[in-house]
């Protein structure tokens, strides 16, 4: 067996993008992938940052059910900005980062559900807090901010706990 343990990762924002993976990707920006939150903000841009949920086709409230598919969305947003070097892209994602990070609990639980809903922890969606953790994991990644390994660090401590 080979000792990998001499190898390191190239760090979010370390390779940049160009020839013809650049020029898809500047298409993508400029596309859904840069503007999708924007098309769907109850679906994509809300989940995570505002105290709301979507009301569905039966007329009752859904908590958490569009967390995996927002989770996914911010991940690859945040790792196509830092790939891109893109400015813009950059202040978007750490908008949302920043307004994500103020939704955290007291408890540490950082996810789609909130306080006065139905029994998180009997409902808790772990698939869906996983991407949008994902999407820290990479922001982190590109900034080193603290702030956000701190607050994933109490969001799995609270999954642990419950």
């Amino acid at each position: 067996m080979k000792n990998y343990q001499k190898l390191n990762m190239f760090p979010l924002g370390s390779i940049k993008a160009e020839g013809f993976i650049k020029d898809q990707m500047l298409r993508g920006k400029d596309g859904m992938a840069g503007h999708l939150y924007e098309l769907e903000p109850e679906m994509i841009a809300l989940p995570y940052v505002k105290d709301t949920h979507v009301e569905v086709w039966s007329k009752a409230e859904q908590v958490g059910w569009q967390a995996e598919i927002s989770g996914n969305y911010w991940s690859g947003y945040i790792q196509h900005a830092f790939v891109l070097n893109d400015e813009e892209m950059i202040k978007t994602a750490t908008k949302w980062v920043d307004d994500m990070l103020a939704q955290q609990q007291p408890d540490g639980y950082l996810g789609t559900y909130r306080i006065e809903e139905a029994d998180k922890q009997d409902d808790y969606n772990a698939w869906g807090s996983h991407c949008a953790y994902r999407g820290l994991v990479a922001f982190y990644e590109a900034t080193k901010r603290q702030d956000v390994l701190e607050a994933l660090h109490r969001a799995l401590l609270w999954f642990c706990e419950n």
